[in-house]
Parts: structure tokens; C-alpha cells; sequence
């Protein structure tokens, strides 16, 4: 796919242009020329939300503790060290309390990365398969994919927050809750991953994380653990950064197949390691 060959930063800048000129074009066309001038401005400060997004909101779901000092698995250190290693800026770390084993980066700038580590992958994976999905989100910062991590979660964030606000109308005048939160985001985000991400995108930090760990199979023996966890142990509504973790924590169902950017576990093992199972 083409995409998958274009710098992550050049997707964004793409993805952003094609935005505003889809909604320039269309008041362009529906609207009177006077209500089309003060409506595109309008339109275009939207940007000002996605270039403040951080700053402003919190992702969905994101309720985390920075990790600063109580530190039994010596994370920081590890990720200062990784962080010198391959010179990129050390992101601040962190810790989501939830069983589930996750872990991914996102950055709105390379002068503001932020890593999220759940417990249960700490507990779960051994120190040389911690090490190897620290070095793959390293690679994923290094490569900017953790910059394109941040303006989809942002986009796919601001439909999801459109979506509850339905949900919570309809509940106010009918008295119940539908499920129109997931039934309204589903499209969009099937949409800006087509748009934005690929599984060539996983295939590549997977390659180029098992070149710069001790042995592929260590690689792969994490991938396997986390995939497990992610089905056993479900994270509620992981919308907003299912795309940015290394497996995917939503349901291996066929309804959410399509919302799944990261390759079959099968696959992305048979290529590290050249089998499969373990």
C-alpha cells in the first residue's frame, strides 16, 4: 500500500489537508458564499483543537499515574538507558493499573514523547522481553510512527467524546443509553486508520526491533504472552489507542476485525522467527 511507503509526518500533513479540504469543498458547494465565509473558519479551528489536544484533554480511558519514584521494576532506568541508546528525547513514563499487558507511545512533537506500561504486562513479561518491547517503542518514536499514534488517537478521540455526547442526549429525553458511542465511531476509525496506518507499519518496527534485541524469539515470545492477556483480560473501550499498542486489545471477533490494523499473532511470528507456535 502506499501509505505504508510515506513518512509517518508526511501521512499526517496529507491526512490534515485532505480533512480541510473535504469540509472547505463541501460548505463551498451546500452553503451561500456569505455563510461559507464565516463557517470555514470556524471549520479550520479545529486544527487549534488537534495542535492543543494534549494540553487541553486526556485520551479516553487513559487513567494513568506518572511514574516518578516507586519503581520495583527499574523502568526508568531501563528506558533512560534505551532513550541514549538510540538518541531519541526520554518520554515520560506512565503506569496504567489495569491486568491487561499493553504498552504504546505516542508523541505529538519528538520533544514530547509519553510512554504507557500496564501492570499487568510488567508482571507478565520476563526482563529480556521487557527490554524488547521497550526497544520496539523506541524504534516506533525514532521512526515518528509514534507522532502519526497521536494525531489518530486525537481524531478518533474527538468522535468518540461526539458520540457520548449522542448518548447521553438521547438518555436525557428518552430515559436510556443505546450504544451509540462504538456504532457511531466505528466507521471513522476503519476510515483514518485506512488512511493512516497499515500492518506493513507493524511488520517494519517488528523487524527492526528483532535486529537490535539479543534474539528475535524473545520478540516473539512477548507478542504471544500480550496477545493471550489481551484476550483474557479485556480492556473496556480501547478505541483510541487500540492502533497504538503492539497487539491489539480489542475482541478477536469478526465484528472487529476490520478495526484491527496490527497483522494475525501467527504471522508476525512465523516472520520473526520463522515458525509457529513457539
Amino acid at each position: 500500500m502506499l501509505k505504508s511507503f510515506l513518512n509517518p509526518m508526511l501521512r499526517v500533513f496529507l491526512f490534515l489537508l485532505l480533512i480541510n479540504a473535504s469540509w472547505i469543498f463541501a460548505a463551498w458547494f451546500w452553503l451561500e458564499r456569505s455563510q461559507w465565509l464565516w463557517v470555514t473558519p470556524i471549520a479550520l479551528s479545529i486544527n487549534f483543537l488537534f495542535l492543543a489536544y494534549d494540553q487541553v484533554l486526556t485520551f479516553s480511558h487513559l487513567e494513568s499515574q506518572k511514574l516518578l519514584g516507586q519503581d520495583p521494576w527499574r523502568l526508568l532506568k531501563i528506558v533512560n538507558e534505551l532513550s541514549a541508546k538510540f538518541d531519541v528525547r526520554t518520554p515520560e513514563v506512565y503506569l496504567l493499573q489495569h491486568p491487561s499487558a499493553h504498552i504504546f507511545a505516542y508523541a505529538k512533537s519528538r520533544r514530547k514523547p509519553r510512554l504507557y506500561v500496564t501492570e499487568g504486562l510488567l508482571k507478565l513479561l520476563t526482563h529480556d522481553e521487557l527490554i524488547a518491547v521497550l526497544t520496539y517503542q523506541m524504534v516506533a518514536i525514532q521512526s515518528s510512527i509514534a507522532f502519526l499514534n497521536y494525531w489518530l488517537g486525537a481524531a478518533i478521540d474527538i468522535f468518540l467524546r461526539v458520540g457520548q455526547l449522542l448518548e447521553r442526549l438521547i438518555a436525557f429525553i428518552f430515559g436510556y443509553t443505546p450504544p451509540i458511542k462504538s456504532v457511531f465511531v466505528t466507521p471513522f476509525i476503519w476510515i483514518f486508520q485506512g488512511l493512516l496506518i497499515s500492518p506493513w507499519d507493524y511488520r517494519r518496527l517488528d523487524k527492526a526491533t528483532a535486529e537490535k534485541v539479543t534474539s528475535p524469539e524473545v520478540l516473539a515470545r512477548a507478542l504471544w504472552k500480550m496477545e493471550a492477556y489481551a484476550q483474557t483480560k479485556p480492556w473496556r473501550d480501547p478505541w483510541v489507542f487500540s492502533h497504538m499498542c503492539m497487539v491489539s486489545p480489542l475482541a478477536a471477533k469478526r465484528a472487529f476485525r476490520i478495526l484491527r490494523p496490527q497483522p494475525a499473532l501467527k504471522s508476525r511470528v512465523k516472520r520473526l522467527v520463522g515458525r509457529y507456535p513457539l
